[in-house]
């Protein structure tokens, strides 16, 4: 049996370990914490996160459990060049959906991870889900309101097409 060289899969280690970040600091957990609840030190959590150790099956369905997310989420928005690395697919079989992939940075910022637990202290599921509503359709409506700059405009910026700056710096 050949083995593989044992950095070959560092960068699905690394992802993983991005992926479990990633909810630990959208759940607002430490990973003090997340240790606890493993029966683990904060230093393995990090070495996790790191990419520095592989999680096991086991584990990984444990921390899909306490993280409250499927397995499947630690491997969602694999790029397709660490995803090369993973042995191939059994004939026949269906390919796993892809979700749309955000940038990691958002993801990982601090107020993406604020917003989102801010949104689910919301206890209220009818005031969450309203909440939700209105945060759509603000970006829809922004999204709609730009419009390409006219040829004649030099800065080159958007411009809102329903005349709310200009009416708002009016009033100032």
């Amino acid at each position: 049996m050949i083995r593989k060289p044992k950095n070959v899969a560092n960068e699905i280690d690394a992802h993983v370990g991005s992926r479990l970040r990633l909810r630990r600091l959208l759940l607002g957990i430490s990973q003090e914490k997340l240790g606890a609840a493993l029966g683990l030190t904060f230093q393995q959590i990090q070495k996790y996160e790191r990419g520095a150790n592989r999680v096991g099956a086991s584990r990984l369905y444990d921390l899909s459990r306490v993280l409250d997310v499927p397995v499947s989420y630690f491997f969602a928005d694999m790029p397709d060049e660490t995803a090369a690395v993973m042995p191939g697919r059994l004939p026949g079989r269906l390919s796993a959906s892809r979700e749309p992939s955000l940038d990691a940075d958002v993801l990982l910022s601090k107020e993406t991870a604020e917003l989102v637990r801010a949104y689910y202290a919301i206890g209220d599921m009818d005031v969450r889900r309203r909440t939700l509503d209105f945060l759509r359709a603000v970006s829809e409506s922004i999204s709609l309101e730009r419009v390409p700059a006219k040829e004649d405009d030099p800065s080159g910026e958007l411009e809102s097409g329903t005349g709310e700056t200009e009416a708002l710096s009016e009033e100032v």
